[in-house]
């Protein structure tokens, strides 16, 4: 198993089964084809759709987890507040972050809420 959304599609190429990924809780139906795209044996489109995905894996990684629940603050699946040693996303991060997910293009991530929803939330 892996715990590493950027060597995940390589994982799976190889034979691997399955992943602890930060990334499939923003984009769960994108990074599953990717998965079945790797064993039906098509590996051109897992690779373009692993591309797609890993400008959002990167950001979510180097600021884990505030980036994590940022992302899903902007999903609108929960406040993006942290506590402490955890600190909030700079205003750089989280447009950084807000921009990732705009660039997957996923309709699945159509999100209801909008940034200033989320400031609100984590104001609470």
């Amino acid at each position: 198993m892996s715990g590493d959304d950027a060597t995940a599609l390589a994982f799976f190429a190889s034979g691997g089964d399955g992943c602890i990924s930060a990334a499939s809780n923003v984009a769960p139906e994108l990074c599953q084809v990717i998965f079945s795209s790797c064993r039906q044996g098509r590996l051109q489109s897992a690779r373009y759709l692993q591309s797609r995905l890993a400008p959002l894996a990167a950001l979510l990684a180097k600021e884990s987890p505030a980036a994590l629940k940022y992302a899903l603050c902007l999903l609108g699946f929960m406040r993006a507040g942290t506590r402490l040693p955890i600190v909030e996303l700079a205003d750089a991060a989280k447009a950084e972050v807000a921009s990732a997910i705009a660039a997957i293009g996923d309709e699945d991530l159509a999100c209801e809420a909008s940034e200033e929803d989320c400031l609100e939330k984590s104001q609470i």
